[in-house]
């Protein structure tokens, strides 16, 4: 049965004759073959820099080689017929060394590629770097790529692991990019994975990059940002995960977040992880809403022990920067401001203006907080200022705060129906609701009680991916492996096993390039017998073998996260729920 794990043979195969399949093999190939099969594939990477392609061509690295040099590949696709980079054979991803090269993978002043299935290791100031300066470039796809290592001091945000942006100072405008089922970690420049539709210089007045969406991907260990949209239009950024962001020493060109965006319009931030966010300044927070954004929706979101805030909203430097009808909803927001010193000026949730920005009409709703940072400071903090006649709302919130500090805040917000959870007898006046009644509410539908220890069990907790990993079920199913590889990695230390199923049976080969393909690290078994279930889903499965909890499409890091640790444990390295002392009903 052809599986879409086999798409690269097939295009290969399957092909007109004026497209065609070139095939790359940097262990056994020969530059003096014709490239036209695996038997007389090429053997270097500047032999395939030096042919163009043409549209519907495709260029073919053997699974397993390793490739020394920049991959630079000239020609550009159509609409119809997009040139794409892929892999063939069976086993571990192809492999690119940039070593001291500008970038591992270079596209200059070229449209209508799809990258998928192989390794980039090194380059620098980029692994993968996508750009230009004719004014538009359009549809480019960047799938299952794992990128890493890429070094340097960073001289400008537009640098890191994969940067698909414009030349500096160009008129370019970049439409249509997907990058999904990325993993992209290990960088002393900038950022993890960003997308700038169009120049930084230009004003917020200017066309903005159109339709750009990042999703299933992680990003860890990064000097800078985690994941960024600028200059975007329509743009998503969904089901992702970044920790270690922000890991510069000093702070030398700006201060970072896990994940954002910037004068973005119409742009989506959903369903995301981040934690362990950190920065030489200030910011260090999970998710923000910068200045010069219009109409950005920041929902179901978890972010966690950050040194700065959870969420944002920011205006800044005059009209063109003031941030417009923006919505922070339904997100989970546990132990941020692990910083005293940006937690004291930051709080959980921030908002800021400064140079003549404003902020006009937001609404900030049914988001929950647990704030305990390491000094008695408010856990909603704004110096913002306003404009125009759009309500500034904040409403049906609960706020769980230790030392029972939740608001400081100038003039122009309405706050309406929150909860304000405190210790008994601190701060009655502001206090709505216990401490502990509040997060026994929260914690309900986990089956967790955040006043007790998590009891000792006879043998591990499990999680399992069950996976259909092609058809209509194949994003549903890569957004769940993305939740799955974030909860081993953090609580792999209390024990946690994890697992994966397929839905339909795979042959050997077609797993073996799998596990590759969607990087699924070894300590995540996987069972080749069909799963007893017939749907994709997430399942929590405890010792005796009883499953304790499921997740379909659009799962909740949160949720998931919050029914681990009420059975195992927090995770090493977060901060711990403390144990109630007080009296209670």
């Amino acid at each position: 049965m052809k599986r879409a794990l086999m798409l690269a043979l097939a295009f290969a195969t399957a092909t007109c004759a004026a497209q065609t399949a070139h095939y790359l093999d940097c262990d056994r190939g020969s530059d003096t073959g014709n490239s036209l099969t695996p038997a007389t594939a090429w053997r270097t990477i500047a032999q395939a820099n030096a042919y163009e392609f043409k549209p519907g061509d495709s260029l073919l690295l053997h699974r397993g080689a390793r490739c020394e040099g920049m991959l630079a590949p000239r020609g550009s696709g159509t609409a119809a017929a997009p040139i794409r980079i892929g892999a063939y054979g069976q086993g571990p991803l192809p492999v690119i060394v940039g070593g001291a090269a500008p970038a591992g993978l270079l596209l200059d002043n070229q449209q209508y590629w799809e990258i998928a299935n192989l390794e980039i290791i090194g380059g620098s100031p980029y692994g993968v770097r996508i750009g230009g300066s004719v004014p538009l470039l359009h549809h480019f796809r960047i799938t299952n790529l794992v990128v890493h290592d890429v070094y340097g001091e960073p001289a400008t945000k537009d640098s890191g692991l994969i940067v698909v942006a414009p030349d500096a100072k160009a008129n370019t405008r970049i439409d249509d990019v997907v990058i999904d089922g990325v993993t992209a970690y290990n960088t002393t420049e900038w950022a993890g994975i960003i997308v700038n539709g169009a120049g930084f210089e230009a004003g917020n007045s200017s066309p903005h990059g159109d339709g750009i969406t990042v999703r299933n991907s992680i990003v860890h260990d990064v000097a800078g940002d985690g994941i960024l949209l600028a200059r975007v239009a329509h743009g998503l950024i969904e089901h992702n995960v970044a920790w270690n962001t922000g890991m510069q020493q000093t702070e030398t060109i700006g201060t970072p977040d896990g994940i954002w965006e910037w004068m973005c319009r119409d742009c989506r931030v959903a369903y995301n992880e981040a934690f362990f966010t950190d920065s030489p300044g200030v910011d260090g927070g999970t998710f923000d809403i910068d200045f010069g954004n219009e109409d950005n929706i920041v929902e179901h979101n978890f972010g966690h022990d950050s040194q700065g805030y959870c969420l944002s909203i920011f205006g800044a430097e005059g009209v063109t920067g003031y941030s417009l009808r923006s919505t922070i909803r339904n997100n989970t927001c546990i132990h941020n401001g692990r910083s005293p010193r940006l937690a004291k000026r930051q709080g959980a949730i921030y908002l800021s203006t400064w140079q003549g920005g404003r902020l006009n009409g937001f609404t900030i709703e049914n988001n929950t907080v647990l704030w305990e940072p390491p000094l008695d400071t408010a856990a909603f903090v704004s110096d913002a200022e306003f404009t125009g006649n759009l309500p500034n709302r904040v409403v049906n919130n609960t706020i769980i705060a230790a030392s029972g500090s939740f608001i400081s805040a100038k003039p122009g917000i309405q706050f309406e129906h929150n909860r304000y959870c405190a210790p008994h007898g601190m701060r009655p006046a502001d206090t709505t609701g216990d401490l502990c009644a509040c997060m026994r509410d929260w914690l309900a539908s986990s089956g967790a009680d955040p006043c007790t220890e998590p009891a000792a069990s006879a043998g591990p907790w499990q999680l399992v991916a069950v996976l259909a990993p092609d058809g209509k079920d194949a994003a549903a199913s890569r957004s769940m492996m993305t939740v799955l590889a974030s909860m081993q990695h953090q609580f792999a230390g209390r024990g946690l096993r994890s697992a994966v199923e397929f839905i339909a049976p795979l042959a050997p080969s077609e797993i073996e390039n799998l596990r590759a393909d969607w990087h699924i690290a070894p300590q995540i078994a996987i069972d080749a017998a069909p799963s007893p279930y017939h749907v994709p889903e997430l399942l929590l499965v405890s010792p005796s073998g009883k499953i304790d909890a499921r997740w379909r499409s659009h799962i909740s890091p949160a949720a998931v996260w919050l029914r681990l640790q009420s059975h195992i444990g927090v995770p090493l390295g977060a901060q711990p729920v403390q144990a109630c002392t007080e009296a209670h009903p």
